[in-house]
Order: structure tokens, then sequence, then C-alpha cells
């Protein structure tokens, strides 16, 4: 079975200038960014992968950042019930 299906979730949200996103992620893989209508709280740990995410969107609404290099999983491998 690959790495991926073994990953932890892991939640935070971030504020923006155009409202909370919600980013939620694996140890390696961003699985979800979305908007989210309160601020939560995040776990005390964060994987690198949220970190840099949050860094990334950070740098973009600075003006700093024009184009994001994030570990996706693949959409395929996603299953909604």
């Amino acid at each position: 079975m690959p790495d991926f299906f073994m990953d932890n979730i892991f939640k935070t949200t971030i504020e923006t200038p155009i409202g909370y996103l919600e980013l939620i992620s694996g140890q390696n893989f961003l699985l979800s960014l979305s908007f989210a209508n309160i601020y939560a709280q995040s776990a005390e740990y964060q994987p690198e992968m949220l970190n840099k995410t949050a860094l990334q969107i950070g740098e973009y609404f600075n003006g700093t950042e024009k184009e994001f290099n994030l570990l996706q999983k693949p959409a395929f491998q996603l299953i909604h019930f």
C-alpha cells in the first residue's frame, strides 16, 4: 500500500485578506484548501507540509510569490462517500 494511505490527517486555519482558509494535509501531501467560517486553533504539531503551504499563501498575498510549489494528493485517490 502506498505511503500516502498511512498518513495521519492534520488541519490548520490561517487568516488571509480574503478570509479564513482551512488547510488539511497528510504528512507529505496537501489534501484540501477551503474557505472556513471561523478560525480554529491548530494542534501543537503541524507537519512541514502545512507550514510550507501557509508560508506560500502568505507570500502570495504579500505579492512576493506568484507560483505555488506543493505536493498534492492525486484526485483519483481521494474517495468520497
